[in-house]
């Protein structure tokens, strides 16, 4: 008997290239039979794979990601991007549901960020690597300080893969953590305490 797929809400995972995101979300979605898009789905139809020995502009970033978001399903599934300014794409609402959708920001130091990126098939710039994690952190600011809800923070240079699935798959489904907020790989937004969610 096929089993039938959990419902949760969307929930966008974010976070630069290399701090395993993609991990992180193809697990969780596995676990919940759900959706997992990435990015890289529409990369291809704004950046041809020809011109791929050229650097990526920002304005593809933009178009590709554009593209993701308007196939954005409301009935739930996981959404996983990395951008090159966060906080830009949350002051232009990029996407009307965004600041209420659950968010889940996937980081990891910047050495280990790049050691990651440089053994994939097509590693992504060194340089947007750091302005990605750059903007990362100053997303992790605005959930510092209360201006970001609905967020959980997971530092994968910290946890093992299959704690961090555990938390974010929780997170996913009832918009709580099972770890303990002073744990420092896990770092929660203010919709979400240590005891669950508000």
């Amino acid at each position: 008997m096929t089993q039938q797929p959990v419902h949760c809400a969307v929930t966008f995972i974010l976070g630069p290239p290399g701090a395993g995101k993609t991990t992180i979300g193809r697990a969780v979605a596995a676990r919940l039979r759900v959706p997992f898009h990435s990015i890289d789905e529409w990369v291809n139809q704004v950046y041809p794979p020809e011109t791929h020995t050229l650097p990526m502009t920002d304005a593809q970033v933009d178009e590709a990601l554009s593209l993701l978001l308007r196939n954005v399903r409301h009935d739930g599934g996981l959404y996983e991007f990395a951008h090159h300014d966060y906080v830009d794409l949350l002051r232009r609402n990029a996407y009307d549901e965004f600041t209420a959708a659950r968010k889940v920001v996937v980081v990891a130091s910047l050495s280990v960020c790049h050691a990651r990126n440089e053994v994939r098939r097509s590693p992504v710039r060194r340089a947007y690597v750091e302005r990605s994690w750059r903007t990362t952190h100053a997303l992790m600011d605005l959930c510092a300080s209360g201006s970001l809800s609905n967020t959980l923070v997971v530092d994968t240079s910290l946890t093992a893969v299959d704690a961090a699935v555990a938390t974010v798959l929780d997170f996913v489904m009832f918009g709580r953590c099972n770890r303990d907020e002073s744990e420092s790989a896990v770092r929660l937004g203010p919709a979400c305490d240590r005891h669950g969610a508000r």
